[in-house]
């Protein structure tokens, strides 16, 4: 994603402290090998996007990243279809889990047309599984911008996986305004 990746040329000033928090909280992650989850909440325009992306690229970590949508049809599980297409083949990533194939499914299931039939829960699952293995071989930053648009299933899936995704250097990174 391009807000994220892009380089600025102008410097970074003044958020010296946040950032020695979000780095200190991806150490844990990588250090404990456990989850960790971190919000940076601002009004419009005062740096939240610029803080994330400081981090993304002093980090040595793998980075998805996907965006909330304010409106529109099926936009529930938005963020993770951007994250998926970054991923690319979903077997591939999912290599070594015992259930690969039935998380592979359900993260299709969320990402396809229609996620009829099969629960937000499975939905939650299929993701915690990527999510671990992708982190088994590399830390992994996953970032969820616009998070105050986001739909109330989708918090649930970022709050299940910071709780029970298990030996795996993972920040669940979220940007969000106050509202």
């Amino acid at each position: 994603v391009p807000a994220f990746t892009r380089p600025i040329k102008a410097p970074f000033v003044g958020r010296e402290d946040e950032l020695e928090r979000l780095e200190r909280t991806l150490a844990r992650a990588i250090g404990e090998r456990s989850p960790q989850l971190a919000t940076i909440v601002g009004p419009p325009g005062i740096g939240k996007s610029r803080l994330a992306r400081e981090l993304i690229q002093r980090s040595q970590a793998r980075v998805l990243i996907g965006r909330c949508l304010s409106y529109g049809e099926g936009i529930t599980y938005w963020p993770l279809s951007e994250i998926a297409s970054q991923v690319g083949d979903l077997q591939s990533a999912l290599r070594d889990d015992t259930d690969s194939g039935l998380a592979a499914s359900r993260i299709a299931a969320a990402v396809g047309p229609s996620a009829a039939g099969v629960s937000s829960e499975e939905i939650a699952w299929g993701f915690r599984k990527l999510f671990e293995a992708i982190a088994r071989t590399e830390p992994l930053i996953v970032a969820f911008d616009d998070l105050h648009w986001a739909e109330p299933t989708l918090l649930d899936l970022i709050e299940y996986v910071s709780t029970f995704a298990q030996d795996a250097p993972l920040l669940l990174l979220c940007i969000a305004r106050p509202d």
